[in-house]
């Protein structure tokens, strides 16, 4: 009996967590996806643009360690992640009052963004070692899979009702920006109620091992090292590919939101074909594929000159970073026991923030000095572009080979399916689902209308059936 009980709360929270991801995606869309745009709206030079995400970068890898200490003062892992959510929401309305300071607005906006990430990364592995518990480990890929798909898509609805809503008030952005931070403060408010109904299977807090004893653990410094070192030349370049669109390609709003849109249509599409993938083939395949495709993106930049060009780099990347973030998550998960989870979350995610700010930071800094020494072949922010594909190439070449060194001939063939096959059938598979939907949702319409008494008889029957299950 108790064990069906257990079935029941864990099924019905593993529900609810996909509707919390759903609203903190909508406050990615509707909020955080913007911040580079009102950094822009605000005046901040390109320099001050790049210290904005490497500082907030560093506030979010403090914020992992923060959560931890911080956990020991709460009784219940909920309760503690939702206050963290409040707090984070009350911050989006102070960007609204940000507009208002009569003082230049770079060191203040710095601030504000770096706490509301910091608040972010606490929760992260608190969250983690719960979802752990509620999520049985046979189903993590395909769950988390599904969770991302549906939650990607609540983020590309709310980006692009953002970009509406920045375009209709293009002149009034002080208005445009209040409303969408707005709307994000109330997303986030929501998520922190739902995560109040989560079931946790371990109510008492155990406190995480935050001993250093794990750093010991030879397979996670190496996949420390490909996330890190990834970010790094990542963040080399990714603060400015806002502004390249904004300043160089002379986007509008909606532009740009059609274009960070792209990115996330391509995640959505691909969650649930990585997640299919790992669950047949294995993580590190996956892996190994996705880490080559990534080092590509910012190469593809150079030749962009207009919007259709950059959707499909967008598309490419949002498809590769969602194998690859999916296939990190899924051995961390793997390789941390439930006693040292939060700690093994908390050092991963915290020295891969640390390469997030150490490569915004070098980027900001080759942008000041290529502003004053032009290169001259190529404009300032496609050579930074140049720089990030080649360091992404080199922490590959360093890395994958410690993580994937038994599966190698094996991840070679793979990869060239996942480049040719596997993306078609995954195409061909999201078509068919989506129009059997569409298809079944035409047809129960339309029978409701023409038998509303049999439709509603056989919708009672179904439900009562399905109920039986949970008995």
């Amino acid at each position: 009996m108790q064990k069906d009980a257990h079935l029941i709360q864990r099924t019905r929270t593993m529900n609810l967590s996909i509707l919390e991801g759903s609203l903190f995606s909508c406050m990615v869309g509707f909020a955080q996806y913007f911040i580079t745009p009102f950094a822009v709206f605000l005046g901040l030079s390109d320099f001050s643009i790049g210290l904005l995400r490497s500082f907030s970068a560093l506030s979010s890898a403090v914020g992992y360690y923060f959560g931890l200490w911080l956990i020991q003062f709460e009784k219940m892992r909920k309760t503690f992640i939702s206050k963290l959510i409040f707090y984070q929401a009350y911050l989006l309305l102070a960007f609204i009052g940000l507009q208002l300071l009569p003082i230049d607005k770079s060191v203040p906006l710095i601030i504000l963004y770096s706490v509301f990430l910091m608040f972010s990364s606490a929760i992260s592995p608190i969250w983690t070692g719960l979802m752990r518990d509620i999520v049985l480990e046979k189903n993590r890929a395909s769950y988390f899979g599904k969770r991302n798909k549906v939650a990607g898509f609540f983020e590309f609805v709310s980006s692009l009702i953002s970009g509406a809503i920045l375009t209709y008030f293009t002149n009034n952005p002080f208005l445009g920006f209040g409303i969408i931070f707005l709307l994000g403060f109330s997303s986030r408010f929501l998520s922190g109620k739902l995560i109040l109904k989560h079931w946790d299977p371990s109510p008492k807090i155990i406190p995480p091992d935050i001993s250093l004893s794990f750093i010991n653990d030879k397979y996670l410094n190496n996949l420390a090292l490909l996330s890190a070192g990834m970010l790094f030349a990542t963040n080399i370049a990714a603060p400015f590919f806002a502004v390249f669109m904004l300043k160089d390609l002379n986007f509008s709003y909606m532009d740009f939101t059609i274009a960070t849109i792209a990115s996330i249509l391509g995640t959505l599409i691909t969650q649930p074909y990585w997640g299919k993938l790992i669950d047949r083939y294995g993580t590190r395949v996956v892996l190994f594929s996705t880490s080559i495709l990534i080092p590509f993106i910012p190469l593809l930049w150079i030749p962009a000159v207009d919007l259709s060009y950059v959707i499909l780099i967008q598309i490419y990347s949002g498809a590769a970073w969602a194998g690859f973030d999916l296939a990190i998550f899924n051995l961390l998960l793997k390789i941390a026991s439930k006693r040292n989870l939060e700690s093994y979350s908390a050092y991963l995610n915290g020295i891969s923030v640390f390469g997030t700010f150490f490569g915004g930071l070098l980027g900001s800094f080759i942008v000041l000095l290529i502003e004053i020494v032009p290169f001259g072949i190529v404009s300032n922010l496609q050579l930074i572009f140049i720089i990030s594909g080649l360091t992404r190439f080199l922490i590959v070449a360093i890395t994958i080979p410690k993580i994937t060194k038994d599966v190698s001939k094996e991840s070679i063939q793979f990869f060239m399916k996942v480049i040719t096959i596997y993306p078609m059938k995954g195409i061909l598979s999201e078509f068919e689902q989506n129009s059997n939907l569409a298809f079944s949702i035409a047809f129960r319409g339309s029978d409701l209308l023409l038998h509303p008494i049999r439709s509603l008889s056989y919708t009672s029957k179904s439900i009562h059936s399905k109920l039986k299950l949970f008995k």
